[in-house]
């Protein structure tokens, strides 16, 4: 008996320290050769996994934080070979462009204490749990604002005065994630991820995954249509486009401003050596000129209902919020870069969304969003006003 016992410890002893070497080889060594259909299986270590790095901790690096546009969501991504690393994001643009290291900690539909508090604060925590991992903190931080549907999400609560109430509740939620925390065995445990994944699809209880979502119908199928978007050699239809946050009171937006004045200034101390570079990214509706005075938006309410709402109402009020968010990153020690002139440009003759994905950068939209972030960080300055331009 004793000797049986023996043996059985010898071997769980074998067992433990094999997964344990097994553990540390693939996750120093093959993470970023995962391909990015299981990227979502790793949960925070998935920012190891990606390849715009010259080793699996990056070095004296950049930090891309934001929503679904910092996640890298669109055409550029629904069409890649998922079964690679592939490019697909406007971070390989940067790491093309610049060489540097560069990492993203982006969280698709969420507001600013969770995309620049809760999501940096969750990836450091897991990914430094580890016994044999250490990610320093970023030389430098890009946070993407986008006009779009972050002051949407900064104000859930609606028209209220507890600005408060929407950090908090981030806080909770980040609190709940950081306890789930296992500081041990992430590769395996990704692993057994993938496989009880695989065994649903093949039992029929789920469907297979992919980043990312399925895309809206193509723009190709619009004959005609709510929206008309002038180019310099043609003209053609949109569906229902994303506009700046268009049914929100003036109470509300500028509470959803504060909410992310508290969150980047809770990212500035909470990285007091890194650079912060806020990236302000116009709305799909007012990244185009317009054929009409009304365009037909989609509202982020229950429903996603469309209205029309006046292409010059659209346009005040992206200047408006541009305002505000150039004011507040000013305020919280944070340069701003106002992307909006360099989209402008470039909608003068091609479209940077869809045709597919509505709502987000197709690969020529995140390279030009990619190059007018790089310039402005070369350049070292930041801006003092937005830029009001003539779009007609």
């Amino acid at each position: 008996m004793q000797r049986v016992l023996s043996n059985f410890g010898l071997f769980t002893a074998s067992l433990l320290i094999g997964a344990v070497f097994i553990e540390i080889f693939t996750v120093r060594f093959l993470l970023p050769k995962l391909p990015l259909r299981l990227h979502h299986h790793f949960g925070a270590l998935s920012v190891l996994a990606q390849p715009t790095k010259n080793g699996v901790l990056p070095k004296n690096y950049t930090l891309l934080l934001g929503d679904s546009f910092a996640h890298g969501l669109g055409d550029w991504l629904f069409t890649a070979d998922h079964g690679t690393n592939a490019k697909f994001h406007s971070l390989h643009v940067i790491r093309d462009l610049t060489g540097w290291d560069i990492v993203i900690m982006g969280r698709g539909g969420s507001g600013s204490p969770a995309s620049l508090v809760g999501q940096p604060l969750y990836s450091f925590t897991e990914i430094n749990a580890s016994p044999y991992l250490e990610l320093e903190p970023p030389s430098r931080i890009i946070a993407y604002f986008y006009e779009g549907n972050d002051l949407n999400n900064n104000t859930t609560k609606g028209d209220n005065d507890d600005i408060e109430a929407e950090i908090s509740d981030a806080r909770r939620r980040i609190g709940y994630e950081i306890k789930t925390i296992k500081p041990w065995f992430f590769w395996i445990t990704g692993v057994l991820r993938i496989a009880r994944h695989n065994f649903k699809v093949a039992m029929g209880w789920t469907k297979p995954s992919l980043i990312g979502y399925p895309p809206a119908d193509s723009w190709r199928t619009w004959k005609s249509g709510p929206n008309k978007l002038k180019l310099e050699d043609r003209e053609i239809f949109a569906p229902p486009l994303q506009g700046p946050s268009p049914l929100l009171s003036e109470k509300t937006i500028n509470d959803g401003v504060e909410v992310f004045y508290k969150s980047l200034e809770n990212l500035r101390n909470r990285f007091p050596r890194s650079k912060v570079f806020v990236a302000y990214i116009p709305s799909v509706m007012t990244s185009y000129r317009h054929a009409g005075e009304v365009g037909i938006a989609h509202i982020q309410v229950r429903g996603r209902p469309k209205r029309p709402i006046p292409i010059k109402f659209m346009e005040e009020r992206s200047d408006r919020i541009c305002g505000l968010i150039l004011e507040a990153s000013i305020r919280a020690g944070a340069r701003f870069i106002d992307v909006r002139p360099s989209i402008w440009e470039a909608t003068k003759s091609d479209i940077l969304h869809g045709p597919r994905d509505a709502s987000h950068f197709n690969k020529l939209g995140y390279e030009v969003l990619g190059k007018t972030v790089v310039d402005a960080i070369q350049r070292d300055g930041t801006q003092k006003s937005c830029t009001r331009l003539d779009r007609k």
